[in-house]
């Protein structure tokens, strides 16, 4: 690694990077924001607060089975490719559909807050006239 040896030195061996991948995969900021509503919202049905923790880990279950589908996926694609430039191309094409799904959804969620922001407004202006 050229950009920063000293940071992979500890690292011998291919098995010691899942725990790291563990790590990443648990999504501690998505899964604390899911705990976090499903308290607000379900704090009066549940017969004890520990079970709100099911959403985060279900969460995090999936996030590990999709991510570890997606690896075997991609290894298999890779294997499958007889020519280094085979492999690039497949790499910028996973690559362009990413940024493609991302934007999208970008866009999606976006329209959506302004839908919400002008039914708001409408709301407010209608309270005002009455």
């Amino acid at each position: 690694m050229t950009c920063c040896p000293s940071l992979f030195t500890g690292i011998t061996s291919s098995w010691q990077m899942y725990p790291v991948g563990f790590l990443f995969g648990l999504s501690f900021d998505t899964s604390s924001e899911i705990a976090l509503l499903a308290m607000v919202g379900l704090s009066g049905d549940l017969p004890h607060p520990a079970y709100v923790m099911i959403l985060p880990f279900m969460f995090l279950t999936g996030m590990c089975l999709i991510d570890t589908l997606n690896g075997l996926f991609m290894a298999w694609l890779y294997g499958k490719s007889s020519s280094t430039m085979q492999r690039l191309q497949l790499g910028v094409r996973t690559e362009d559909r990413g940024l493609i799904v991302g934007c999208w959804t970008g866009a999606v969620s976006q329209q959506e807050k302004d839908m919400v922001l002008n039914l708001e407004r409408r709301t407010h202006a209608r309270d005002r006239i009455e």
